[in-house]
């Protein structure tokens, strides 16, 4: 029986050794941003300043190449939340509601 102990207790120690961290991950959403509004962009215009945002993007990830298939932020922002493109949740403006068949990405986890 003490075997056995020391043998589950150095299994569960194992397991606890190669268990991966999950990485903080943020995502930055904005309304109305060009390409160049931002001060670490090297084409950014001269009066625009933003040294927080430098600061993420110094110590962090950022992509550059970012589309949204909607016009305006609601659609867009329910599209990124729920994991399906606004159209198929029929959004289409600011103010529309998401049908009840429609379950969220958080909810399927």
């Amino acid at each position: 029986m003490k075997q056995f102990t020391i043998l589950l207790l150095s299994a569960l120690f194992d397991l606890k050794a190669i268990a991966v961290e999950r990485p903080n991950i943020v995502v930055i959403l904005t309304d109305d941003q060009g390409y160049a509004d931002i001060s670490f962009n090297p084409n950014h215009a001269k009066e625009v300043a933003t040294p927080h945002t430098d600061a993420l993007a110094g110590e962090g990830v950022f992509f550059s190449q970012a589309y949204t298939s909607g016009a305006m932020c609601s659609p867009t922002r329910a599209g990124l939340m729920l994991g399906l493109y606004q159209q198929r949740l029929g959004i289409y403006t600011a103010g529309a509601k998401v049908g009840s068949e429609c379950c969220s990405i958080i909810a399927i986890r």
